[in-house]
């Protein structure tokens, strides 16, 4: 009988072998198969994910495919190896489909059709394909091989004697029923697995939300529906339904990925929650004037066992992560990975808080703070005036006020102390020394230190100055400073009683506490300055006792009312403690400037009144600021700022709308300062030229000038600074090109309207 080769071909072992010579025998074809099985083996192909499956459909395959390549039509083959080749994406796999594509031609022209030499053509085929990288979509590789084979494996079947060949089709039906009835099994379970994945992380990712605000009970319950909705989800992809598609190529990653992400979702997702109901949040509340530091020191082993939990949470997904997961998985995965990674950060410092905090509040001995009131009624460029003061003890977590006095009590001990701003920071002493800190007797503090020393708008400096001169004002060595303006007292208003103030036989609340302070009381009186002093320190007290003798919300109720005024800089505290330092910077309470770019360069204007009056909540400002670039790749830097005084001529007292220096009623004098890049290029008033000098101050190049602004006056002012260009930065650290926004700060005031 001749063969598809045209040659007369014998039955051996129930295979027809082509162009048999007298040294081939099926012993050889079979040992190309085995050394082929061998070689696929190691390409590491996973078609089912599971090692031990993965290793004997890999040989399976090749062997099969071997045998098969020596009994088919020679275009079989050779097309085979032409499409492996096509695949693969290694050089030397390529190079290796090539080299064997060409010699199998070459025999074919030199002997013609034989067994071993398709049988190799067809080992270095199949191992070519499992080493090819479709990327197309998944699975695309094994699709393409699957057809190819299939084709190479089915027409070798048709060589066979009929009974075997039925057995063979009826087995290739019988897998093909398999497959595809797997298929919609699996289609089936991830369809009702949607609602679940979906629902469950939503309930995750609200619940790290929850976390990092200090929700624990709330995030607890939603860690435990998330973990409950994923292990539904494992169920789904552990049932019998789904079981046949454990063992069909492509289809067993999807299950197996699947459920092996949602089985430790789940378990990690339950031992945070259990970790966090081991936290009380009620024992971390301030109550009755103390904080409990054995609360806040137990709260960290479970707050860092839930950071352990997630912290596996996301390695797991990274891990786990494979091309084969199901789409929706993948998906909701995604969304739930950048959850984790944006509220690690979060996490990190609460952990870093229920450390730090103890000391901070006495633990490891009584702490001493200055607490400053300011007032941007006349504002100052940290953001007001002080007015008042408070002199705060803690001792192991107990609070108490030991003084709340007037700031003139401190500038009239300090004027004649003889104390001088040697320790001052240096940029503080160029800057503002000749407003009242070198401008004394013999280069010493003068009157006016105190009045002026917000006038920095570099917290860390001006906590530095503080905590020189506070001793020299009669004060005992301080720990720390706070500062905070009426926006603060206002919001604390709102966790106590109203406080009625026989003074001026008014009540004040939280509701209209800013506006007494920044200028009811003012008007009130006609200004009297006795009455002002004396209303101020009765709401004062009744506000300080209140709040000690009282119960305060708890730790996450806190941070929401107080974050905005904290990221607003009206509300600052900075230690005298390095790794406090430190910690305080971290969560943006210290009212450190930012960090200068230079690449971008920054802008900032400040105020500080220097007229001596209650004006500047009338005072308007307007900032525009953009990085303009030439064609050429020249940038720069432009600011626009105006500003506008809206206070009236009259209808006030001359507390609010006057001057020390004799100015008309409703003018504003103010001494001004625009930070920005060293390089200023050009300043102008309403189109006028200005002549500004830089000083340095914190890492920002400040520009400050003298002006005055009528009742209803607005002065416009344009600035332009170089900056690196695009083409050729000359800083190192500008090396990599690359460019951003300008960093910005804004000096708080307050319009009353």
């Amino acid at each position: 009988m001749a063969d598809d080769r045209g040659q007369d071909t014998p039955k051996t072992s129930g295979y027809r072998f082509a162009t048999l010579g007298p040294e081939a025998s099926t012993g050889i074809v079979v040992a190309v198969a085995v050394v082929a099985a061998v070689v696929a083996v190691l390409a590491g192909a996973e078609p089912v994910g599971s090692p031990t499956a993965d290793t004997v459909v890999v040989a399976i395959t090749a062997f099969v495919v071997t045998m098969a390549a020596s009994v088919v039509p020679w275009w079989l083959v050779f097309g085979a190896l032409v499409i492996s080749t096509a695949t693969a994406g290694d050089a030397t796999v390529i190079a290796v489909g090539v080299v064997a594509g060409v010699l199998y031609l070459a025999s074919l022209t030199a002997f013609g059709p034989h067994t071993i030499t398709a049988a190799v053509a067809g080992a270095v085929a199949v191992n070519v394909m499992l080493r090819s990288d479709l990327a197309r979509f998944l699975g695309f590789s094994m699709i393409v091989g699957g057809v190819v084979f299939g084709i190479v494996v089915l027409a070798a079947a048709m060589t066979l004697d009929g009974r075997v060949r039925r057995i063979v089709l009826i087995t290739t039906g019988l897998l093909v029923a398999v497959a595809v009835a797997s298929v919609a099994a699996l289609g089936l379970a991830a369809n009702d697995a949607r609602t679940e994945v979906t629902s469950a992380n939503a309930a995750a990712r609200e619940g790290i939300e929850l976390l990092s605000d200090g929700e624990y009970d709330e995030a607890a319950e939603l860690f435990d529906d998330a973990a409950s909705d994923f292990s539904a989800v494992d169920d789904r992809l552990q049932s019998p339904l789904v079981a046949p598609a454990r063992i069909v190529p492509g289809l067993s990653q999807n299950v197996r990925a699947g459920s092996e992400l949602t089985a430790q979702a789940a378990d990690a997702l339950a031992d945070a929650a259990l970790a966090l109901r081991s936290v009380d949040p009620d024992s971390l509340s301030f109550d009755n004037g103390r904080i409990d530091l054995t609360a806040i020191r137990d709260a960290e082993e479970p707050l860092v066992q839930v950071q352990a939990a997630l912290d596996g949470l996301q390695t797991t997904i990274a891990d786990v992560r494979s091309p084969w997961l199901i789409d929706r998985i993948t998906e909701e995965l995604d969304e739930l990975e950048v959850e984790l990674a944006e509220e690690e950060p979060r996490l990190d410092t609460v952990i870093e808080a229920v450390q730090i905090t103890p000391q901070i509040l006495g633990g490891d001995g009584p702490r001493r703070y200055l607490v400053l009131f300011g007032s941007t009624a006349e504002a100052r460029a940290l953001g007001g005036f002080i007015g008042n003061y408070a002199e705060m003890l803690i001792d192991d977590g107990q609070i108490t006020v030991t003084e709340f006095e007037r700031r003139s009590d401190l500038e009239g001990i300090l004027e004649v102390s003889g104390a001088t701003c040697d320790g001052c920071p240096s940029q503080f002493v160029e800057r503002y020394g000749p407003f009242g800190f070198t401008s004394g007797p013999d280069g010493g503090v003068g009157d006016k230190a105190w009045s002026n020393i917000t006038m920095s708008p570099h917290f860390p400096h001006v906590a530095e100055v503080a905590q020189l001169l506070y001793p020299s004002s009669g004060g005992d060595p301080i720990d720390g400073v706070f500062y905070m303006d009426a926006e603060v007292v206002s919001t604390l208003m709102s966790y106590t009683d109203p406080v009625d103030l026989p003074e001026f036989d008014v009540t004040v609340n939280a509701n209209n506490a800013l506006r007494f302070i920044l200028g009811e009381q003012y008007a009130l009186g006609d200004g009297a300055n006795d009455d002002r002093i004396d209303a101020l320190g009765t709401l004062g007290n009744a506000v300080i006792g209140q709040l000690l003798t009282g119960s305060l919300p708890g730790p996450a109720v806190l941070a929401r009312d107080l974050a905005p005024l904290v990221d607003d800089r009206r509300l600052m505290f900075l230690t005298t403690e390095r790794e406090e330092q430190e910690f305080l910077d971290e969560i943006g309470v210290s009212g450190s400037l930012p960090e200068f770019d230079p690449a971008n360069g920054g802008f900032s204007v400040t105020m500080t009144n220097a007229g001596g009056s209650k004006i500047d909540v009338f005072l308007e400002r307007e900032v525009d600021v953009e990085i303009v670039t030439s064609a050429t790749g020249d940038r720069r830097l432009v600011a626009e700022v105006t500003l506008t005084n809206h206070a009236p001529t009259e209808g006030l007292p001359p507390v609010v709308i006057g001057s020390e220096a004799g100015l008309p009623p409703g003018t504003s004098r103010l001494y001004t300062t625009f930070y920005g890049p060293l390089g200023l290029d050009s300043a102008e008033r309403d189109g006028e030229e200005l002549d500004l000098t830089a000083k340095l101050e914190a890492g920002w190049a400040a520009y400050p000038l003298f002006m005055d602004l009528a009742s209803e006056e607005s002065s416009t002012f344009h600035l332009e600074f170089d900056l690196p260009d695009q083409l050729d930065p000359v800083d190192e650290a500008l090396q990599d090109g690359t460019f951003g926004e300008p960093t910005l700060f804004e000096q708080p005031l307050s319009e009353l309207g």
